[in-house]
């Protein structure tokens, strides 16, 4: 997560001005807790609900997630205007 975090402000989204570092960590983590919560979800009713295979239920769950989070990111954390 840290990582994550890092990585994420540092190479692809621009820090606002006004928001203290730790703010901005305390966003992202709620954002990516909600989208554990979405990957999670989206895993129990593909494999629950659906003969399709975990993997492939994986794959469509990964890429909703990573949609979540880079557009939550871009609204809650990023520069206005960037």
């Amino acid at each position: 997560l840290i990582f994550n975090y890092v990585a994420s402000m540092r190479y692809v989204f621009r820090h606002r001005e006004g928001m203290s570092r730790q703010r901005e960590f305390a966003i992202f983590v709620v954002l990516s807790v909600i989208g554990l919560g979405i990957n999670d979800l989206l895993m129990w009713l593909g494999t629950s609900y659906t003969a399709l295979d975990y993997r492939l239920v994986k794959v469509f769950a990964t890429a909703i997630v990573m949609v979540w989070n880079f557009v939550t990111r871009k609204i809650f954390l990023e520069e206005k205007g960037a």
